[in-house]
Order: C-alpha cells, then sequence, then structure tokens
C-alpha cells in the first residue's frame, strides 16, 4: 500500500504532481472565455494515490476552479466535468456568471 504524502496548497504549486501552469487568473485574463477545472484521474486505483482528495480540492479552491476526481478507465465522473463546463459556458451567454463561484 503506497503512502499518502499530504501537501500544502503553496507545496502543490511547485509539486511534480501538478504541472507548472499559470493560475487560473492569468489564464481568464488571456482567455476571458475558457473554463478552467482542476481535474484528478486515476480514482479507480485508489492504493497508488498520489495527492489526497482534500489537498486537490484545497488547491483547487485557492486557484478559484472548481475540482474533479475522475477515472478515464471506468468513466466515473469523466461526463460531469463536460456537463460543468457546458452549463458554466450557457449560464455566461445568458449573462449570468455560472461556474465556480
Amino acid at each position: 500500500m503506497a503512502s499518502t504524502q499530504h501537501l500544502t496548497p503553496s507545496q502543490l504549486n511547485n509539486s511534480p504532481h501538478f504541472p507548472r501552469s499559470p493560475p487560473a487568473a492569468c489564464v481568464q485574463d488571456s482567455c476571458p472565455d475558457a473554463v478552467a477545472v482542476l481535474v484528478g484521474n486515476k480514482v479507480d486505483i485508489e492504493e497508488l494515490r498520489r495527492v489526497p482528495k482534500a489537498d486537490g480540492s484545497s488547491f483547487a479552491d485557492s486557484q478559484e476552479m472548481p475540482f474533479f476526481e475522475v477515472s478515464a478507465k471506468t468513466g466515473a465522473r469523466v461526463n460531469d466535468i463536460f456537463q460543468f463546463v457546458a452549463a458554466t459556458l450557457v449560464a455566461r451567454k445568458r449573462g449570468g456568471r455560472g461556474g465556480y463561484s
């Protein structure tokens, strides 16, 4: 069984588990129509988890984006991401903020 290492949001910014990319706010500035989400994959193999769900969620909150855990293998929650993005875009089109708030 793999041990679970707990990381703080500031450590996640420098973690190899999270790619070095601009914060969601920078993406929103350069592409205001973008819908940013953080996705953790491979929830079907919990015993190999490297980042605790709470840490992923905390990091997503610090970037003001929603967090989804999915399994590309089983399809678990993959549709939730697309439904979220679609609902957010529709809400924005109708004049609402939509998405993460």
